[in-house]
């Protein structure tokens, strides 16, 4: 089985039942090893992120599923809604944007982590399946369709397997990407903290009033 991180994570604070299906199906389908980070927040130069998936498995490397419950299609190569106008995002160029921030992001924390790579794909749990092609620079292995969450175990390793990113991960390494996407930090309680700071800011002021 997947290991949720952290383990006492309640799905029901997850944004909605499609994205609780997918971490789920993850959590129960996936072998032993595999590490399964729900609603990873960054912080970008331009904009923030957010990936509603992240894997992490010392043989098979580091990966985003960005999930999508509402029907889509592929029209004239562009992914689209059911009205058959184009999302924007386009779901593939949010799933392989957040996986670059996430592979930069992990680079710039830890040393080790300097040549990460990272796979991405995009999760359909309400679809059965598709006819005709996928659009240049979509693999079959990066949509996971309703039967693929079934068989998720199989359909994640042909995901890391099929590109050129997947890579093994050192033990330091896995700790380096949990540690730095689920830190901890301790804060001191402190009920008289609020009284010093009045107390000072009263001597600011009568100091600048003298």
């Amino acid at each position: 089985m997947g290991t949720l991180v952290p383990a006492d994570l309640p799905l029901s604070s997850l944004a909605n039942d499609e994205e609780r299906q997918v971490v789920a199906a993850l959590c129960d389908g996936l072998s032993d090893g595999w590490l399964v980070l729900p609603h990873v927040q960054l912080r970008g130069r331009g904009r923030d992120h957010e990936l509603d998936v992240v894997l992490v498995h010392p043989d098979h490397g580091v990966a985003d599923i960005e999930v999508k419950g509402h029907p889509v299609q592929v029209r004239e190569g562009l992914w689209c809604g059911r009205d058959g106008h184009p999302l924007d995002p386009q779901p593939f160029d949010q799933a392989r944007k957040n996986a670059y921030a996430l592979r930069d992001e992990l680079r710039a924390a830890a040393s080790c982590l300097r040549h990460l790579h990272g796979e991405h794909a995009v999760a359909l749990p309400n679809t059965s399946g598709f006819d005709g092609d996928l659009p240049p620079g979509c693999e079959r292995v990066q949509v996971l369709t309703a039967p693929d969450l079934l068989e998720v175990s199989d359909a994640v390793v042909d995901l890391m397997s099929a590109r050129w990113s997947n890579q093994r991960l050192t033990t330091a390494q896995v700790e380096a990407i949990v540690g730095h996407l689920r830190p901890d930090a301790a804060f001191r309680w402190d009920p008289a903290a609020r009284m010093r700071q009045a107390r000072h800011r009263l001597d600011e002021l009568g100091a600048e009033q003298v």
